[in-house]
């Protein structure tokens, strides 16, 4: 097959149902009735494409965890490799002395004291010079699973198979990760991270919706350095508020949304236990749910060490959110996987997620014509794709 093919294969296939890329490809390249090809061979040759594109980047990231960690074995929480890479790359110190006292006394005018930037510890943590941090966005997306084989009654399957897609950013260069496994992704993440020099000097600060795997990966691959900066996204933190308290708390519209402006003016400003002590205190009357008050208190508690002061960042100019990587989720999962009827395997659902993040790392054609993926962090073209 020739490089064009290849190159439209994987193009068409990546933004189109297979059927519309057969029509699209078979068409550009002017294929008479008896060469068509046909959509089952071309989902094989995409398949085929995805994986050995997927053991190329597992190889290249082996070669460089095992000539960087003496006696890697391919677990990167092992203790020794731990404690290897907390020698070769120890926690940068903080910049940030004491810092933003203009920009935190113009926010604090005229607010009330539970929702005023308060919390030095916070502040302090606040970096003073983004360019001196490597930015990770981690998201997971589930598509509808294939069954393996129809059973007599084709009761619906509700597995999935879960993509993890993780969007890195470091001086205005943007890279894309993905792969089927937190754990594998984190893998590749760290082989990436030391291959592009990205955790020398530079803080690590995390953003996810704070799901337990993720949080877990992160403590686990991240302990050499801990504690890593690890940020709950402020719209999952918002979103999960709202839904919690419209559970809990009984009244008008108007007075739900009362409840939850106090209650997340004081997260805003990273006032923790002001927000948890609110709740604590509504009156009886108007619980309409203790059950899910706790939940919404022991939400709190449980990522309370996650929750920073969105309103410094939002001052400064900073990230808030682990909005890269679901954008970067829409692109390489869902804007082609999650239609309705839709179901996947594994291997088909990952060959497409791979080849679409390979393009928008500007990767695909060099991998296409030469067999190789550079991995290397560049100017991606994320932004692009995703305002077109």
């Amino acid at each position: 097959r020739s490089l064009c093919f290849e190159e439209l294969s994987a193009a068409y296939c990546t933004a189109h149902s297979y059927r519309m890329a057969v029509k699209l490809l078979n068409r550009t390249l002017r294929r008479t009735p008896d060469r068509c090809v046909k959509a089952s061979t071309l989902n094989e040759h995409v398949e085929s494409m995805g994986r050995k594109a997927a053991a190329c980047l597992e190889g290249k990231a082996r070669e460089i965890l095992e000539a960087g960690l003496e006696g890697y074995t391919g677990d990167l929480t092992d203790k020794n490799i731990q404690s290897q890479l907390a020698k070769a790359y120890p926690e940068p110190p903080s910049h940030a002395g004491d810092p933003f006292r203009e920009q935190i006394e113009q926010y604090n005018d005229g607010k009330d004291e539970h929702a005023q930037i308060k919390r030095e510890d916070l502040v302090a943590a606040t970096e003073s010079d983004p360019g001196d941090i490597v930015y990770i966005s981690i998201d997971d997306v589930g598509v509808q699973r294939q069954k393996e084989s129809r059973t007599g009654d084709f009761e619906k399957d509700k597995k999935r198979v879960e993509n993890t897609v993780i969007h890195v950013e470091a001086d205005g260069r943007k890279h894309v990760i993905t792969a089927i496994g937190m754990h594998n992704a984190f893998t590749l993440l760290m082989a990436f991270l030391i291959s592009n020099g990205l955790l020398g000097s530079r803080r690590v600060v995390c953003f996810s919706d704070g799901a337990r795997n993720i949080r877990s990966c992160i403590e686990k691959f991240f302990s050499f350095r801990e504690p890593v900066t690890h940020m709950l996204d402020w719209y999952h933190l918002e979103k999960r508020m709202k839904e919690l308290l419209s559970m809990s708390v009984k009244g008008s519209k108007e007075a739900k949304a009362t409840t939850l402006s106090a209650v997340c003016s004081r997260l805003w400003a990273g006032n923790v236990d002001d927000a948890i002590e609110y709740l604590e205190n509504i009156p009886g009357k108007s619980v309409k749910n203790q059950q899910w008050l706790n939940e919404a208190i022991e939400y709190l508690r449980r990522r309370r060490q996650h929750i920073p002061c969105y309103a410094l960042r939002s001052l400064l100019g900073y990230r808030n959110s682990s909005n890269p990587a679901e954008k970067a989720n829409d692109r390489v999962v869902a804007v082609r996987q999650k239609h309705n009827g839709m179901s996947w395997s594994p291997k088909g659902s990952s060959s497409l997620a791979l080849l679409t993040a390979l393009e928008i790392n500007n990767e695909l054609s060099t991998w296409i014509s030469t067999g190789t993926i550079p991995f290397n962090i560049d100017s991606s073209g994320l932004e692009k794709g995703a305002a077109a």
